[in-house]
């Protein structure tokens, strides 16, 4: 399904045989454990059993003074769940899941395995010629708006609060990712700058009537793959923790789309995403002011990697709070 990372502690070991006991009984044997190397966010195992097939298992991380845009990420996907049950095979089943801490001291969730290969993974799109990527941007494209078709209420995550304008919950997100930067020791000025551009061009959220469903972390690295007749075909998607009910131009998938003018520009043809809806040509400052949240969205799995310099990240965060202004 992805790479494995090679060393697995004794109490990591102690903590997935607590979960397996309690969801599967005693008798459960465990024959093979892969810790799988992608996710930046969960920990992540593939299981082998004796007698119950293979399963995966996610543990999120326990941390009481983690970051407030992170807090129970594996619960909003719980919640999430019955929303993506449209994409069918796509999406992997939940068997159990676990918010008590009474077995480990954590959230967990037991899942089914999805058929195919990570597609950023050594069998994914790169065993494929370039040429063929385009039929999987159009695919991923597809999937995206099938996605997006489908209405929510109430603008917002799947747990905690709800707005009824999209740009009241883009002002919360901001206060998070203050929060956020502050406790990470990044200057967080920029955000002040973002705050009252959302609050002065309010009326640009006012063709954003209708909250949708937004996957929130779609994107190659959450995708499964299968060969057929040389073309990869998306088999899987994976991850949707961070999902949300809003604009769908907001989604990290369609700020993907965007970023390059290569392949991926198949995601918009006929057949795939289409055309992103502009009625009242409010839609290129509303990717600016998006782009900016989705720039200090990724602020903590930079400090998870120890890949962060807090100058040069406000730096960052800066120069897209410029073009707003």
């Amino acid at each position: 399904m992805t790479a494995s990372v090679p060393t697995i502690s004794s109490s990591e070991l102690h903590d997935i045989n607590s979960i397996c006991r309690r969801t599967l009984g005693p008798a459960a044997q465990i024959e093979r454990v892969d810790r799988l190397g992608f996710s930046s966010f969960n920990r992540v195992y593939r299981l082998w059993f004796a007698h119950h097939g293979s399963l995966v298992l996610r543990i999120a991380p326990f941390d009481p003074d983690g970051f407030v845009s992170e807090l129970q990420l594996m619960r909003n996907e719980h919640a999430a769940g019955p929303w993506f049950a449209v994409l069918g095979p796509l999406v992997p089943k939940i068997i159990a899941c676990d918010w008590t801490h009474t077995v480990i001291d954590a959230d967990w969730m037991l899942q089914s395995v999805a058929s195919g290969d990570a597609a950023a993974g050594p069998r994914g799109l790169k065993r494929f010629s370039r040429d063929s990527w385009r039929d999987y941007y159009r695919q991923l494209g597809r999937i995206s708006r099938q996605i997006h078709s489908i209405p929510g209420a109430s603008f917002g995550s799947h747990l905690g609060e709800k707005f009824t304008r999209f740009d009241d919950y883009l002002g919360h997100m901001l206060g998070r990712y203050a929060d956020d930067l502050q406790r990470a020791g990044v200057p967080n000025g920029s955000v002040g700058v973002a705050q009252k551009w959302l609050a002065r061009h309010a009326s640009l959220f006012d063709s954003v009537e209708k909250p949708f469903l937004l996957s929130g972390d779609l994107w190659v690295v959450n995708t499964l793959v299968r060969d057929e007749g040389g073309q990869p075909v998306i088999t899987g998607v994976l991850d949707f923790d961070r999902s949300c009910w809003g604009d769908p131009a907001f989604d990290w998938t369609i700020r993907m789309a965007l970023a390059k003018q290569d392949e991926r520009t198949a995601f918009w043809a006929e057949g795939g995403y289409g055309a992103l809806p502009d009625p009242d040509g409010s839609l290129a400052p509303r990717l600016l002011i998006y782009e900016f949240l989705h720039l200090a969205s990724v602020l903590p799995e930079r400090v998870r990697r120890g890949t962060i310099d807090p100058t040069a990240f406000a730096d960052q965060l800066q120069g897209v709070a410029d073009q707003l202004t």
